[in-house]
């Protein structure tokens, strides 16, 4: 298993669903980190990266985070493919272990969460 780490901006709200069958708590996090450099124009280069936490964590994300705090983010890269439709590019996620808000001008409070 590969263990990532990121930080960035949360783009969206998080919005807490419950999986009928297991009864499984999750949030889908979006961040946008810039990249250190810029493209041959001059412009800066960001990443948009999904981040999904489970139960407990989920739960505390809903109560902590806001759209634009800043976030740091560890856990496990997941590479997601579509076999359905192969001309779909295959995606990547983070199942979060780990989230600490860095920045609380836009936050509800300074928390650090997860394992």
């Amino acid at each position: 298993m590969l263990n990532i780490t990121a930080i960035g901006i949360l783009t969206n709200t998080p919005c807490l669903t419950t999986n009928i069958t297991t009864g499984k708590c999750s949030t889908l996090l979006r961040i946008a980190s810039r990249r250190r450099y810029r493209d041959r124009n001059g412009d800066p280069i960001s990443d948009y990266i999904t981040v999904k936490v489970y139960d407990q964590l989920a739960q505390q994300c809903m109560r902590v985070c806001t759209k634009g705090c800043l976030l740091s983010v560890c856990g496990d890269f997941e590479t997601i493919t579509f076999p359905e439709e192969p001309e779909h590019q295959p995606g990547f996620l983070i199942k979060g272990k780990t989230v600490e808000v860095l920045r609380r001008d836009r936050c509800r409070k300074k928390e650090r969460f997860g394992n």
